[in-house]
């Protein structure tokens, strides 16, 4: 068991105000088993025009490790952002795209799994789930059907093409 504490921040409080934390833009990303046998997970990530990056108590939240979904027994999806992360709010400060990994473990889940999302409107810029380096316009779908097998999942907003083709920063031979 990993028990982090932060130290008490300034003006008495632990974490923002909760109208601070309200993001401009928020998705709610959801997978379940298809079968319906398999405990479900979801993950929550946004945009906020005073956000910080990092990780930030109130605006950002861990998820369980998977150490718990083990011993709850029977079958399971987890899905965490990056690699400890349920929650992860980001500036709306960017200069081409906002990206976040996305991992998905399953046990015991022999079948295809779906991964949903709501309403993304509140996103104006484009809007992606790349997996496996195919991107899908989360604008004009609201759901997508694939078998437990992925290396790469990310949600990218902005510009889809600068996170799947990066301009290389150094030349080296």
């Amino acid at each position: 068991l990993t028990l982090k504490v932060r130290p008490q921040l300034f003006d008495g409080e632990l974490t923002r105000k909760e109208e601070e934390v309200v993001a401009t833009s928020t998705l709610e990303l959801k997978v379940r088993d298809i079968s319906g046998e398999g405990m479900s997970d979801f993950i929550t990530v946004g945009l906020l025009e005073n956000a910080d990056n990092e990780f930030v108590y109130g605006e950002d939240e861990y998820d369980l490790p998977r150490q718990a979904y083990t011993s709850m027994g029977g079958e399971y999806i987890d899905m965490k952002i990056g690699a400890d992360l349920m929650k992860d709010i980001r500036s709306t400060e960017y200069e081409d795209f906002q990206a976040w990994n996305i991992s998905i473990v399953t046990e015991k889940v022999d079948n295809d799994i779906e991964l949903s999302w709501g309403d993304v409107s509140g996103f104006d810029d484009d809007l992606h789930l790349v997996i496996n380096g195919e991107a899908i316009d989360m604008h004009e779908e609201a759901s997508i059907e694939f078998s437990t097998v992925i290396n790469e999942i990310a949600i990218v907003v902005g510009n889809v093409d600068a996170y799947l083709n990066p301009i290389p920063d150094v030349f080296g031979l």
